[in-house]
């Protein structure tokens, strides 16, 4: 809650309790708290934090001021019951409002700690060499929608919609995510109304050196936005993070033109079923980040000659120079975590893996074993059976890996820690974890930065502080090979 929230419901709170003291000093208390509570609901206004939770306790406070002067009149034997119905109420829609606040907060992301200002974009790439599996029509071809964050030009404006291009799209994400979680559709308003710190297809930040890449796949049903905080983050840092949206997978993915592809996936309460489901889900996945490397080859010339770049990546040129594609890195939360080891475990270029609390999937078919950053929620998976065949399968990858690899638990965290998820939705620890709104979002960006430094840096800039006292100030730290 920020501060100036806080000193507005305080303050509408203690204007409510306010009448009942006597004399010069109740007058007294009255006037600061109105002066307080007009000054702080002007700043929140005025800094575009104002929200429909404080118009609850700006009715609590207009009504107690109301009650100030029915205080000064004569007392009848009315007065004490109208007083004391009135304070009541007040007291009672302030609460409401703190209550409204912590359930349903407003969306505030982990704020980027880097120095460069942050830029976005979105393009679509339709891949031609592939066929849509989840259609029946053979003609059509496998797309994604990617998204963009990229160390900008200081100065430029804007503020970027959180869940789209636009509040259309916003809103049609946000409905889709309420409907895949079966949850009420006000769960996610803040989110569908929220913008972002970034600009909209901003300059790219003019350095010497050229960016490392980050690709992100999101977890199952999920969309390339759940992870921005994350994303920002990284990009104030000097990366380029491009977050995929797997049509027929994520809740809803919104083309250029407007049609909504919704997600498919249904689970069948079948576990070999839905196992074999997931293991086709991840090999997608893959597929896709890797035809997204594909596209970023292209756009820098790195590519075959023989090929050509989709026809909705125009939107990518505007980094065109601006990409170190020798220093490549994939990303992943749950099922992405699965697809972004498969992708690695397939291409070459690909030369480190961080997964977010992903079981890895179809392990035998790992070709290449490049470093793996691994964050586990420290809540576990909810039962001992599923921990323990994770706790195998992942043990399984990091000792196969490249050194550096990296196991690191965080205390508290769930599985939706490592997302934006516990900025907007209600602090259930077992769905959001013990921390604070923005905690796990941080610790999985100070995790994949200090991994990432480590092993993408270029010769003569390796951090100084050795990786593990970097990531041990995160969680629990297992090391799988010597750095």
């Amino acid at each position: 809650m920020a501060a100036m929230t806080a000193v507005f419901l305080v303050s509408a709170g203690v204007l409510a309790v306010a009448i009942w003291v006597r004399g010069l000093r109740g007058i007294r208390l009255r006037r600061v708290a109105v002066l307080a509570a007009v000054l702080s609901a002007s700043m929140t206004v005025a800094t575009g934090d104002w929200s429909w939770q404080l118009w609850l306790g700006a009715a609590g406070c207009a009504l107690a001021a109301a009650s100030t002067c029915l205080r000064r009149r004569r007392p009848t034997r009315w007065t004490a019951v109208v007083l004391t119905a009135s304070t009541s109420l007040s007291v009672g829609l302030v609460l409401l409002a703190v209550a409204a606040l912590v359930a349903l907060p407003v969306l505030r992301l982990l704020p980027p700690s880097g120095p460069a200002a942050v830029g976005t974009l979105v393009v679509e790439l339709v891949d031609a060499s592939r066929a849509e599996e989840a259609t029946p029509d053979p003609d059509d071809r496998r797309f994604v929608v990617a998204q963009v964050w990229y160390p900008a030009a200081p100065g430029a404006g804007g503020r970027a919609w959180y869940l789209g291009r636009d509040q259309e799209e916003a809103e049609t994400v946000a409905a889709a995510l309420a409907r895949v979680f079966a949850v009420p559709s006000f769960l996610l308003d803040e989110a569908a109304r929220a913008r972002t710190a970034v600009s909209p297809e901003a300059n790219p930040l003019a350095s010497v050196e050229r960016f490392p890449v980050v690709l992100f796949s999101p977890g199952l049903t999920g969309v390339r936005g759940q992870n921005t905080g994350w994303a920002m983050d990284l990009a104030s840092h000097g990366y380029v993070v491009v977050a995929v949206d797997h049509p027929y997978d994520a809740a809803a993915v919104v083309r250029r033109d407007g049609t909504v592809a919704r997600t498919r996936v249904i689970a069948t309460g079948d576990d070999v079923e839905d196992n074999r489901m997931a293991d086709r889900l991840a090999s997608l996945r893959a597929a896709d980040l890797r035809f997204v490397l594909d596209e970023l080859h292209q756009l820098t010339g790195l590519g075959d000659h023989g090929e050509q770049r989709s026809a909705g990546s125009d939107g990518l040129m505007r980094l065109q120079g601006r990409l170190d594609l020798q220093r490549v890195a994939v990303a992943g939360h749950s099922i992405g975590g699965a697809a972004a080891l498969l992708a690695a475990g397939e291409d070459s270029r690909i030369k480190a893996v961080v997964d977010l609390d992903g079981l890895p999937r179809r392990i035998a078919s790992l070709e290449r074993r490049p470093p793996v950053l691994a964050l586990v929620a420290g809540r576990g998976t909810g039962s001992a059976p599923g921990d323990e065949r994770y706790d195998a399968a992942l043990d399984e990858v990091l000792t196969a890996a490249a050194p550096p690899s990296v196991r690191v638990e965080v205390p508290g965290a769930a599985h939706l820690s490592f997302t934006d998820a516990p900025a907007f939705l209600p602090p259930l620890p077992a769905l959001v974890g013990d921390g604070g709104r923005t905690s796990g979002s941080r610790a999985a960006a100070v995790a994949t930065r200090a991994f990432l430094d480590a092993v993408l840096a270029t010769e003569g800039a390796r951090p100084s502080a050795p990786l593990q006292d970097r990531l041990e100030r995160i969680g629990v730290v297992t090391v799988h090979g010597s750095q």
